[in-house]
């Protein structure tokens, strides 16, 4: 995810097509459309509008949005801004990105040091963990409730190519006892773009008979141990291909202790 802050702590996204900005106010208004906007400043935080094109962070410092259409680069030559990279992507961590700068802005942070912040971080525990397994690229996205795994089935569609998607439903303690919240999340997001997915989880029927009325097909396959889930979606990921795996709580603590056994990375209380 890249973009840019500009130098009084403003962030925002990339080319709205309408609406002003006054940055020393903290306050922006910007169309719904393809390229919607996001700013902060020590006043306050403003997230308008959805669906950021490429996650691109355009920085606003004077004057208003109107006529940056699409591109960074242009906004680049208009505004005075500095350029970053995020590690994560998703408009949800953009929307992490802008409270975090505006939060260390008020504290009077130096602007390198937020930017360094930003860009130095790293994917936590099961949040966009990215393991290589066997040639493959397997992403981790925690999806627990409706709201947030709504972001993580929006995120995996902006990705190039097709998916291989291996969800995991568990009703532990932990992921609570009623699943019925699966029926709130949008999981026709993925549909038409996903070539393999597989039901695993504690819960699995009740995932896969969800899957089914998302339009995934009627006869899904479904796989309650985890490692064999995991071995199974891993064989129909070609070389090369990137494996999401979305699990709730306690399925991601299962599916991530494999990897990492896997993948020869450290578990997470190493990486501290």
């Amino acid at each position: 995810m890249a973009g840019a802050i500009g130098r009084d702590g403003a962030v925002g996204g990339p080319g709205s097509t309408g609406g002003g900005a006054g940055t020393g106010s903290g306050t922006t208004v910007a169309s719904s459309g393809p390229g919607s906007t996001l700013t902060a400043s020590l006043a306050s935080v403003e997230a308008v509008g959805a669906g950021v094109v490429g996650r691109r962070v355009v920085g606003l410092v004077d004057g208003d949005v109107d006529g940056l259409v699409d591109g960074l680069a242009d906004a680049d030559e208009l505004l005075d801004t500095e350029a970053l990279t995020l590690p994560l992507s998703g408009l949800y961590n953009a929307y992490n990105a802008v409270a975090a700068a505006a939060g260390a802005i008020a504290l009077g942070l130096p602007h390198d040091a937020i930017v360094r912040a930003l860009e130095g971080f790293s994917a936590a525990f099961g949040r966009q963990e990215r393991f290589a397994i066997d040639d493959r690229d397997v992403r981790v996205l925690l999806g627990k409730n409706p709201t947030g795994l709504n972001q993580v089935l929006r995120t995996i569609a902006a990705h190039d190519g097709r998916k291989r998607i291996l969800f995991f439903l568990n009703d532990g303690i932990a992921d609570g006892r009623d699943v019925s919240w699966i029926w709130d999340a949008d999981y026709e997001t993925v549909q038409s773009q996903t070539d393999f997915v597989l039901a695993s989880g504690t819960r699995a029927e009740d995932l896969a008979l969800r899957l089914k009325y998302a339009g995934f097909g009627d006869d899904l396959p479904v796989e309650h141990d985890t490692a064999a889930a995991l071995k199974r979606a891993l064989a129909a990921t070609p070389k090369g291909a990137t494996l999401h795996v979305v699990p709730t709580y306690t399925a991601m603590l299962e599916v991530r202790e494999l990897l990492a056994k896997q993948g020869g990375a450290k578990r997470f209380w190493e990486d501290a």
